[in-house]
């Protein structure tokens, strides 16, 4: 009997030191579960327990399916700066739809002689020449810078026909006149009387008859006065 109680203990400290030097067992209760634990993760393990670094993250301006969750820019860029000028050009500088002043869509045009403004009534315009701002003109003749000669005619009236100073026969500054009986170039003149063709007559008190009698009256008597002296 005492051997075999002896025997018992011996097999009972054997198997205790057995059970001390074997490997841990697992707790059922709280077994572990690697993976993610970073809630900020987009593969975030709720399940987890034990982090084993393999958390991944969403970049930059962008959710963890992709989307920009910032302002998109003119040129499709998430988070991107830039913009439409006032031109509507992305990343413009205004200069694609500036006026000759350098306004954006402005109405000041650069006419031909190189001022710029706003004002079309002092435009540049071109001389007769074709000169733009150029100072010649037409002259009464129609001829670029002339001097009226080229159309002056002989009477010097512009775009004359040379009547206006022509003679009875049509001969510009002529001297053949019509006389006073609408002969042109004939003799017929007026008398002291107005008379054409007249004697000088019509006009007198007394006929021409009595003026040559009182006439021969006036030399006879001279003559005898002086034949006297």
């Amino acid at each position: 009997m005492k051997i075999i109680f002896l025997s018992f203990i011996l097999s009972f400290i054997v198997a205790q030191d057995s059970i001390e030097g074997s490997a841990p067992t697992l707790d059922v209760e709280n077994p572990s579960i690697p993976g993610c634990t970073d809630t900020e993760a987009c593969n975030y393990n709720v399940q987890a327990n034990e982090d084993d670094g393999s958390c991944t993250y969403a970049k930059n301006n962008y959710d963890c399916d992709g989307n920009c969750t910032v302002k998109i820019d003119c040129h499709g860029k998430c988070g991107g700066s830039a913009e439409n000028d006032k031109c509507g050009v992305c990343g413009g500088d205004n200069s694609s739809c500036a006026d000759c002043a350098g306004i954006p869509n402005g109405n000041s045009i650069e006419d031909n002689c190189g001022t710029c403004d706003e004002d079309e009534s002092n435009d540049c315009v071109q001389d007769c020449a074709g000169t733009w701002g150029g100072g010649l003109t037409l002259d009464e003749c129609g001829i670029c810078d002339g001097d009226n000669s080229s159309c002056t005619d002989k009477c010097g009236v512009l775009n004359g026909d040379n009547s206006s100073c022509a003679d009875c026969k049509g001969i510009p500054n002529g001297y053949t006149v019509v006389d006073c009986a609408g002969v042109c170039g004939g003799a017929s003149e007026v008398d002291n009387c107005g008379i054409c063709n007249g004697n000088g007559s019509s006009c007198l008190p007394y006929n021409i008859v009595d003026y040559v009698i009182v006439a021969i009256g006036l030399f006879s008597f001279a003559f005898s006065l002086t034949l006297t002296l």
